[in-house]
């Protein structure tokens, strides 16, 4: 009698370890495909604002091409995600992307589109409030708080010490 107690408890804590294993497993996969609808939602918004968008003004272009750039990486990304930090990491690159294109809004004098989710590497970074100018390697850039002729660029991270 012992022996069968024994074997049914045994049986049990087996059968209770491999249901909490699956429900463990499904919890993450669940997780997982959370997090790559969201970076594929965001990756989605970016490709309408790249294929969409179109001007003449250098801080246009040159806003235009960044986002472009983040497109084809974003893509990227997701086809080789596989984990939730792979999904997080193309999420990042389709936001900074659509920061450009969000640039290239403002610069074409439209209506730069609903705000966005902070970027990470933009955390604990300040705004540019009046035009500024610096020397890098002999080459002089001019960056401000609106685009413009001689302020094409616009960078969404980064950090002002």
């Amino acid at each position: 009698m012992e022996l069968v107690l024994v074997a049914v408890l045994v049986v049990l804590l087996v059968g209770g370890f491999v249901w909490w294993r699956r429900e463990q497993a499904a919890r993450e996969a669940r997780s997982l495909a959370d997090v790559r609808a969201d970076a594929q939602r965001w990756y989605e918004r970016l490709g309408g604002q790249v294929m969409n968008l179109h001007g003449d003004e250098p801080a246009v272009r040159q806003a235009l091409v960044d986002a472009a750039e983040r497109y084809n990486a974003a893509g990227g990304q997701l086809e080789q995600a596989r984990t939730v930090n792979q999904y997080r990491l193309a999420r990042e690159t389709a936001l900074e992307g659509l920061a450009y294109a969000r640039a290239a809004r403002v610069a074409l004098g439209l209506d730069p589109g609903p705000e966005l989710p902070p970027l990470a590497a933009a955390e604990g970074a300040g705004e540019l409030t009046k035009e500024r100018q610096v020397q890098v390697q002999g080459q002089t850039f001019s960056a401000g708080p609106q685009p413009g002729r001689d302020t094409p660029y616009y960078y969404p991270g980064g950090r002002v010490q």
